[in-house]
């Protein structure tokens, strides 16, 4: 029986930061139309308090606050919390503003007042992105994985394994070849298999490594 490897993805975080109670609620009410949750924060501080405590995602991320406004925060974020991802919703949409939030490697930037289907829009492109990556990551694991399983084997095989390159010198060798031989992984690495047979088997050696290389070919 076979198990699946793939994982349940996990829930979106989202943290909503404005200083503004009207848009914070509105945002809220948008998003749990579309069975997205979200933490809410009035200012810059309130939300590095909440991220200090638990992982963030997505971050919403209004520009012009009191005390410590979003660019402190940004800055903030893009050192310790690397994998959130920004989307910037502000008023103040100078080109300034935009090319200095795109340096803190901001995802999007929305323009108050914006259409929330476009809202919408940007964030289910940032959620589809991240799954596409955890799956990618989780698959790299698996082959990491089954490689360290299949090296083991072959190294703990009784018998010599190993890997010849086009021009016949060793790219791998498995711990028994170095045990059997003598010799060092170092030593075999990039040297031709016929420095470590007896001169009167190279002939024969040389046919059977011609014929294997023609059938692959």
């Amino acid at each position: 029986m076979q198990v699946s490897t793939e994982q349940e993805a996990p829930e979106v975080t989202i943290l909503v930061v404005d200083d503004e109670e009207v848009m914070r609620q509105s945002v809220q009410e948008l998003l749990s139309l579309y069975d997205l949750s979200c933490t809410l924060a009035e200012n810059g501080q309130e939300a590095l308090d909440i991220m200090a405590k638990k992982p963030v995602d997505i971050l919403l991320l209004d520009l012009i606050m009191p005390e410590v406004d979003g660019f402190q925060v940004m800055k903030e974020v893009r050192v310790k919390y690397p994998e959130t991802d920004i989307i910037v919703t502000s008023g103040e949409a100078t080109f300034k503003n935009a090319t200095l939030a795109m340096r803190y490697g901001v995802k999007d930037f929305l323009h108050k007042p914006y259409i929330p289907s476009e809202l919408v829009k940007v964030i289910n492109n940032l959620i589809e992105k991240r799954e596409m990556k955890r799956k990618l990551d989780d698959m790299y694991l698996c082959i990491k994985e089954s490689e360290k399983r299949y090296r083991f084997f072959v190294n703990n095989s009784p018998d010599m394994v190993y890997m010849l390159d086009k021009n016949g010198c060793f790219a791998f060798v498995n711990e028994r070849a170095t045990e059997l031989l003598g010799y060092t992984n170092e030593e075999f690495i990039g040297r031709h298999y016929s420095k470590f047979i007896y001169e009167e088997d190279i002939e024969k050696a040389n046919f059977a490594f011609s014929t294997y290389m023609s059938n692959i070919d």
